[in-house]
Parts: structure tokens; C-alpha cells; sequence
């Protein structure tokens, strides 16, 4: 990733700005997703182990519970990320060329 700390700083305009920050995130791509699925599917095994573990016990029902809503939310804030990140550098990069 290195390489491109410079064509971020040495860019003359917004294009290729954008270009460099697109393909900055294409190198955080490779690394993040293999990442994230680990630590999703590690996260959602607590959450089963933590709603079977739960039993009888309320307490414990509410907590799994309230795990479980926040483990949903944390898929959908993910997912809008990855794909709301690259599709808003792509449109200023599109609105930037229109404008120059």
C-alpha cells in the first residue's frame, strides 16, 4: 500500500485523486474481507453458543437477543460500506470529469 501514499499526495486534480483513492481501496479490499468473514463468523458462533447456552434463564434470552440484533446491524453497516464507499468515489469522480 505504500505505493500509493504518493500518488495520493501528488495528485493534480480531483480525477486523479479519485482514481488513486479507488485503487487504494482496491488493496484495502484484499485484505479487509478476508478479515471480516473471520471475524464474522467467529462473532456469530458466540452469538449461537451464547443463545444456546441461555436455557430457561430471561436474562440470558435478552442479552443472546439483543446480540443477535446487533450482529444483523453490524452485517448491513458492513455491507453498506463496502459497496456505498466505492460507488461514491466513482460518482464525484464522474461529476469532477464533467466539470473539468
Amino acid at each position: 500500500m505504500n505505493k500509493l501514499h504518493l500518488p495520493l499526495l501528488a495528485a493534480e486534480g480531483f480525477t486523479s485523486f479519485s482514481d488513486a483513492l479507488s485503487d487504494l481501496w482496491s488493496e484495502i479490499w484484499k485484505v479487509v474481507v478476508p478479515i471480516g468473514i473471520i471475524l464474522l463468523i467467529a462473532y456469530g458462533v458466540a452469538v449461537a453458543a451464547t443463545w444456546i447456552s441461555a436455557g430457561g434463564d430471561e436474562a440470558k434470552k435478552k442479552s443472546a437477543k439483543t446480540k443477535i440484533i446487533y450482529y444483523t446491524t453490524g452485517i448491513i453497516f458492513i455491507f453498506v460500506i463496502l459497496v456505498g464507499v466505492p460507488m461514491i468515489v466513482a460518482g464525484m469522480s464522474d461529476w469532477a470529469g464533467n466539470y473539468t
